[in-house]
Protein backbone atom coordinates (compact mmCIF):
# COMPACT_ATOMS: atom_id res chain seq x y z
CA UNK A 1 0.00 0.00 0.00
CA UNK A 2 1.50 3.56 -1.02
CA UNK A 3 0.53 6.88 -0.16
CA UNK A 4 -0.22 9.89 -3.56
CA UNK A 5 -0.80 13.31 -2.15
CA UNK A 6 -2.33 16.65 -3.96
CA UNK A 7 -3.21 19.66 -2.88
CA UNK A 8 -6.49 21.53 -3.63
CA UNK A 9 -6.34 25.38 -4.44
CA UNK A 10 -5.58 27.49 -1.72
CA UNK A 11 -4.36 24.29 0.53
CA UNK A 12 -0.70 25.36 2.64
CA UNK A 13 1.72 22.13 3.19
CA UNK A 14 2.74 24.57 6.25
CA UNK A 15 -0.47 23.78 7.95
CA UNK A 16 -0.36 21.06 11.03
CA UNK A 17 -2.11 18.12 9.67
CA UNK A 18 -5.35 17.97 10.40
CA UNK A 19 -5.34 14.01 10.98
CA UNK A 20 -2.26 12.95 11.81
CA UNK A 21 -1.39 8.91 12.08
CA UNK A 22 1.59 7.18 13.09
CA UNK A 23 2.77 3.78 13.38
CA UNK A 24 -0.80 2.66 12.80
CA UNK A 25 -1.69 -1.03 13.01
CA UNK A 26 -4.54 -3.03 12.31
CA UNK A 27 -4.57 -7.28 13.61
CA UNK A 28 -7.64 -9.92 13.33
CA UNK A 29 -7.90 -12.31 15.37
CA UNK A 30 -10.57 -14.80 14.03
CA UNK A 31 -11.53 -17.28 16.51
CA UNK A 32 -9.43 -20.51 16.74
CA UNK A 33 -7.09 -19.28 14.04
CA UNK A 34 -3.60 -17.39 14.21
CA UNK A 35 -4.23 -13.60 14.13
CA UNK A 36 -3.85 -11.88 10.48
CA UNK A 37 -1.79 -8.88 9.89
CA UNK A 38 -3.87 -6.56 7.81
CA UNK A 39 -1.80 -3.14 8.18
CA UNK A 40 1.50 -2.50 9.81
CA UNK A 41 3.68 0.79 10.23
CA UNK A 42 1.19 3.12 8.64
CA UNK A 43 1.89 6.91 8.64
CA UNK A 44 -0.04 9.27 7.20
CA UNK A 45 -0.31 13.71 7.68
CA UNK A 46 -3.24 14.89 5.81
CA UNK A 47 -3.94 18.76 5.99
CA UNK A 48 -6.62 20.82 5.61
CA UNK A 49 -6.78 21.05 1.53
CA UNK A 50 -5.00 18.48 0.69
CA UNK A 51 -6.25 14.98 -1.07
CA UNK A 52 -4.59 11.76 -0.06
CA UNK A 53 -5.13 8.73 -1.78
CA UNK A 54 -4.16 5.48 -0.38
CA UNK A 55 -2.97 2.80 -3.48
CA UNK A 56 -2.70 -1.03 -3.29
CA UNK A 57 -4.43 -3.89 -4.78
CA UNK A 58 -6.94 -5.62 -3.07
CA UNK A 59 -6.50 -6.41 0.34
CA UNK A 60 -3.42 -4.44 0.85
CA UNK A 61 -5.35 -2.92 3.94
CA UNK A 62 -6.68 0.77 2.32
CA UNK A 63 -10.08 0.29 3.37
CA UNK A 64 -8.79 -1.26 7.10
CA UNK A 65 -7.09 1.55 7.51
CA UNK A 66 -9.49 4.30 6.77
CA UNK A 67 -12.22 2.07 8.78
CA UNK A 68 -9.70 2.13 11.93
CA UNK A 69 -9.26 5.64 11.87
CA UNK A 70 -12.35 5.98 11.99
CA UNK A 71 -13.07 3.93 14.67
CA UNK A 72 -15.33 1.54 13.05
CA UNK A 73 -13.29 -1.64 13.01
CA UNK A 74 -14.66 -5.53 13.19
CA UNK A 75 -14.88 -6.45 16.39
CA UNK A 76 -12.30 -9.07 15.24
CA UNK A 77 -9.64 -6.64 14.78
CA UNK A 78 -7.12 -5.16 17.02
CA UNK A 79 -5.96 -1.19 16.28
CA UNK A 80 -2.46 0.23 17.91
CA UNK A 81 -0.58 3.02 17.28
CA UNK A 82 2.20 5.40 18.15
CA UNK A 83 -0.07 8.53 17.24
CA UNK A 84 -3.86 8.57 15.95
CA UNK A 85 -5.31 12.34 16.04
CA UNK A 86 -8.00 14.59 14.49
CA UNK A 87 -7.13 18.61 14.83
CA UNK A 88 -4.62 17.39 17.79
CA UNK A 89 -7.50 15.08 19.43
CA UNK A 90 -6.07 12.13 20.77
CA UNK A 91 -8.46 9.66 18.92
CA UNK A 92 -6.90 6.70 20.53
CA UNK A 93 -7.82 8.10 24.49
CA UNK A 94 -11.35 7.91 23.59
CA UNK A 95 -14.53 6.11 24.36
CA UNK A 96 -16.54 4.54 22.02
CA UNK A 97 -19.40 7.64 22.83
CA UNK A 98 -17.11 9.80 22.26
CA UNK A 99 -15.76 8.61 19.08
CA UNK A 100 -19.43 8.11 17.92
CA UNK A 101 -20.03 11.89 18.45
CA UNK A 102 -17.32 13.19 15.94
CA UNK A 103 -18.00 11.06 13.60
CA UNK A 104 -20.65 12.86 11.19
CA UNK A 105 -19.40 16.24 12.63
CA UNK A 106 -15.64 16.20 12.23
CA UNK A 107 -14.91 13.58 10.34
CA UNK A 108 -16.83 10.75 7.92
CA UNK A 109 -16.38 8.35 5.26
CA UNK A 110 -18.19 8.22 2.04
CA UNK A 111 -19.11 3.97 1.05
CA UNK A 112 -18.75 3.60 -2.77
CA UNK A 113 -21.22 0.85 -2.51
CA UNK A 114 -24.74 1.82 -1.22
CA UNK A 115 -25.59 -2.17 -0.83
CA UNK A 116 -22.58 -2.53 1.68
CA UNK A 117 -23.19 0.80 3.80
CA UNK A 118 -27.20 1.34 4.13
CA UNK A 119 -29.67 -0.47 6.29
CA UNK A 120 -32.36 -1.74 4.30
CA UNK A 121 -34.75 -1.94 6.95
CA UNK A 122 -34.51 1.34 7.38
CA UNK A 123 -35.47 4.75 4.95
CA UNK A 124 -32.60 6.63 3.17
CA UNK A 125 -34.09 9.65 4.38
CA UNK A 126 -34.11 8.50 7.70
CA UNK A 127 -30.45 7.34 8.05
CA UNK A 128 -28.88 10.87 6.20
CA UNK A 129 -31.37 12.40 8.67
CA UNK A 130 -29.78 10.78 11.28
CA UNK A 131 -27.00 13.16 11.40
CA UNK A 132 -28.86 16.31 11.39
CA UNK A 133 -30.93 14.74 14.45
CA UNK A 134 -27.66 13.41 16.19
CA UNK A 135 -25.62 16.68 15.29
CA UNK A 136 -27.57 19.41 14.82
CA UNK A 137 -30.55 18.75 16.95
CA UNK A 138 -33.36 18.82 14.37
CA UNK A 139 -36.51 17.69 15.25
CA UNK A 140 -37.45 14.44 12.88
CA UNK A 141 -39.51 16.75 10.25
CA UNK A 142 -36.66 19.42 9.63
CA UNK A 143 -33.99 16.11 9.82
CA UNK A 144 -36.39 14.49 6.58
CA UNK A 145 -36.75 18.25 4.91
CA UNK A 146 -33.19 18.66 5.19
CA UNK A 147 -32.51 14.84 3.65
CA UNK A 148 -34.93 15.67 0.66
CA UNK A 149 -32.87 18.88 -0.26
CA UNK A 150 -29.45 16.12 -0.17
CA UNK A 151 -31.31 13.86 -2.36
CA UNK A 152 -32.18 16.26 -4.56
CA UNK A 153 -28.19 17.60 -4.74
CA UNK A 154 -27.13 14.42 -5.66
CA UNK A 155 -29.93 13.93 -8.35
CA UNK A 156 -32.41 12.11 -6.47
CA UNK A 157 -35.43 14.58 -7.74
CA UNK A 158 -37.80 12.51 -6.58
CA UNK A 159 -37.09 10.14 -3.93
CA UNK A 160 -39.53 7.37 -4.38
CA UNK A 161 -38.81 6.93 -7.84
CA UNK A 162 -36.76 4.11 -7.42
CA UNK A 163 -33.79 6.14 -9.38
CA UNK A 164 -31.04 3.64 -10.66
CA UNK A 165 -28.57 6.42 -9.34
CA UNK A 166 -29.15 5.70 -5.62
CA UNK A 167 -26.04 3.15 -4.95
CA UNK A 168 -23.60 6.05 -5.80
CA UNK A 169 -25.64 9.38 -4.49
CA UNK A 170 -27.05 7.73 -1.26
CA UNK A 171 -23.65 7.83 0.35
CA UNK A 172 -22.44 11.32 -1.46
CA UNK A 173 -25.73 12.54 0.20
CA UNK A 174 -25.11 11.05 4.03
CA UNK A 175 -21.36 12.52 3.42
CA UNK A 176 -22.86 16.28 2.43
CA UNK A 177 -24.69 16.22 5.58
CA UNK A 178 -21.80 16.48 7.58
CA UNK A 179 -19.02 19.10 8.17
CA UNK A 180 -16.24 17.07 8.26
CA UNK A 181 -12.57 18.40 8.27
CA UNK A 182 -11.31 14.84 7.11
CA UNK A 183 -13.60 12.60 5.04
CA UNK A 184 -12.49 8.88 3.64
CA UNK A 185 -14.01 7.89 0.68
CA UNK A 186 -13.62 4.25 0.59
CA UNK A 187 -14.83 1.40 -1.47
CA UNK A 188 -17.37 -0.53 0.86
CA UNK A 189 -21.02 5.16 7.90
CA UNK A 190 -24.79 2.89 8.05
CA UNK A 191 -24.02 -0.96 8.16
CA UNK A 192 -24.54 -4.02 6.18
CA UNK A 193 -27.29 -4.83 4.20
CA UNK A 194 -28.23 -8.19 2.59
CA UNK A 195 -30.73 -6.46 0.40
CA UNK A 196 -31.56 -2.84 -1.68
CA UNK A 197 -32.15 0.00 0.30
CA UNK A 198 -35.65 1.80 0.09
CA UNK A 199 -35.80 5.15 -1.25
CA UNK A 200 -38.64 6.22 0.37
CA UNK A 201 -38.05 9.16 3.05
Amino acid sequence: MATSTSELPGARASRPPVLRVRGLDVRFTPTGRAPVVAATGVDLDVRAGELVALLGESGSGKTVTARAVMGIQDPAATVTARELSLSGVDLLGMDEAARRRIRGERMSMVLQDALSSLNPVLTVGDQIGEVFRVHRGLSRRQARARAVELLDLVGIARPGSGSTTTRTSSPAACASASSSRWRSRSSPSCSSPTSPPRLST
